[in-house]
């Protein structure tokens, strides 16, 4: 048998009033992939354009560190990609300012 105590044998402490207003998220912070995402959305695929190096481009690669900017993508083929994210940022500096006064900035 279930015993049921009455209310006015129990003392009840008063709780918080409840909020409708629900906490901030944990992470505000987009991730990697909601970036690349980001830029898939804003610029299309990175395969609907060529690599600089003429041959068709698979990835969305990040210039300068910037991820937040859909501009600061280049669309690399594997090749290009790789030897881009291997390189120190020093020599990331000195090839993206090569690129610009070779080819002008990229859109």
């Amino acid at each position: 048998m279930i015993h049921i105590a009455k209310t006015h044998d129990v003392e009840y402490i008063p709780r918080a009033p409840r909020t409708t207003e629900r906490p901030p998220p944990a992470v505000e912070i987009p991730g990697y992939t909601a970036m690349h995402q980001r830029v898939h959305r804003v610029r299309g695929k990175a395969s609907w354009q060529n690599c600089r190096c003429g041959e068709p481009a698979q990835h969305w690669a990040n210039l300068t560190g910037n991820y937040a900017d859909v501009n600061d993508y280049e669309a690399m083929c594997m090749r290009c990609h790789r030897h881009y994210d291997g390189t120190s940022n020093e020599h990331k500096a000195a090839i993206r300012r090569s690129l610009v006064q070779r080819w002008g900035a990229s859109d």
